[in-house]
């Protein structure tokens, strides 16, 4: 989890926008959300809600997880358009792991879907048109946002406790909060030496990826968006006598829009991977996507599945495509497949020298 150095919301409202607004792109002030939105206003709680539905995946990264992380409650409005929505399976998925207090209140009589099914079923959901409803509602808002909140979380997600540097994520991220340089001293993998490299840094913003926390910065004026992962920081301390130097012009968004994990160089371009997987793994490559840009582009007679997706070929790609192991095979590009090749028969010749 990012840390908190305050929340922003009281409420973050999940819902479908066909809930709230008409064909004509208008709000219906009579429709149940805008109802609940009211309520809300009435007693001074401050919420955060989609209205302009026009964030890309990378964008949802950027924009609604940080809004979901920033509101104590997570309230989601559940419909027969809310239940079929990608978006809001994400922000429910989203609130669980970051262990939010979530109401589930009812709109229509429509199911869940199977994902929001496991992750809310144990919870008691309300009818927003039972009698006394929009007073239960107010007053289970209320009764969550004067708990602690280390005394609702009922979802726990995998961390690695071990990690080191976690201490660290609270004042950099301040650092990064006020444009604040620090004196960094760290120790790369590949490093030789025990004392590490010290310089200054000029924070940007944070990334997560496989449970490690990276760190973006500017070394220099003319240089480049550098990252440095948390957990092999030394030390650090604020230099706040060294002017910041800020690039504005620099959006992560598009950065990370054609990479997984965080490994980029300027001028990687992206390539289009082909690849087939297996009928025991199409269900889960079908709904959790290796990146955004994958598509489906063939069914194949045995169950198995053809995708395509276009990304830059780094370290961290390699390893995903490689814990597939036969259930994954690359068919284009060559080098890629070269690369993997190299790899297997590496892992083969390792394992051919035990014994049996």
């Amino acid at each position: 989890m990012l840390p908190r150095i305050d929340y922003e919301y009281d409420v973050f409202v999940s819902y479908s926008r066909q809930d709230l607004f008409d064909r004509n792109g208008k709000a219906a002030p009579d429709s149940p959300v805008a109802r609940i939105l009211s309520l809300l206003d009435s007693q001074g709680l401050s919420y955060w809600i989609d209205k302009e539905g026009i964030y890309s995946g990378q964008q949802f990264a950027d924009v609604i997880i940080s809004a979901i992380q920033r509101s104590r409650v997570f309230l989601f409005l559940s419909s027969r358009h809310s239940n079929q929505s990608e978006w809001t399976v994400r922000e429910v998925y989203e609130a669980s792991a970051e262990g939010k207090t979530i109401i589930p209140v009812l709109l229509d009589n429509s199911p869940y879907n199977r994902t929001i099914q496991f992750l809310l079923g144990p919870l008691d959901r309300m009818d927003f048109f039972a009698n006394g409803a929009e007073k239960k509602l107010l007053s289970s808002v209320q009764a969550a946002l004067s708990q602690k909140e280390e005394s609702r979380k009922i979802f726990y997600v995998s961390e690695n406790e071990r990690l080191r540097g976690l201490e660290m994520l609270e004042p950099l991220a301040i650092a990064v909060r006020d444009r604040i340089p620090v004196i960094l001293t760290y120790r790369s993998y590949k490093s030789t030496s025990a004392d590490g490299q010290t310089f200054v840094l000029h924070p940007s913003f944070f990334k997560e990826y496989n449970n490690r926390w990276y760190i973006f910065g500017k070394r220099w004026a003319n240089g480049g968006m550098d990252h440095f992962a948390i957990d092999r920081i030394l030390s650090f301390e604020y230099a706040k006598d060294i002017p910041f130097i800020s690039d504005d012009s620099f959006d992560p968004e598009s950065w990370f829009s054609d990479v997984i994990g965080v490994t980029k160089k300027k001028g990687n371009k992206p390539e289009t991977i082909l690849f087939k997987v297996s009928p025991a793994i199409t269900p889960y490559i079908d709904s959790k996507p290796i990146h955004s840009s994958q598509v489906l582009k063939e069914r194949l007679p045995d169950g198995s599945r053809l995708f395509e997706m276009k990304v830059i070929v780094n370290y961290e790609l390699i390893k995903v495509l490689l814990s597939y192991a036969e259930d994954l095979e690359v068919l284009q590009p060559a080098s890629l497949i070269a690369t993997l090749r190299d790899h297997y028969q590496k892992a083969l010749e390792q394992y051919s020298k035990q014994s049996t």
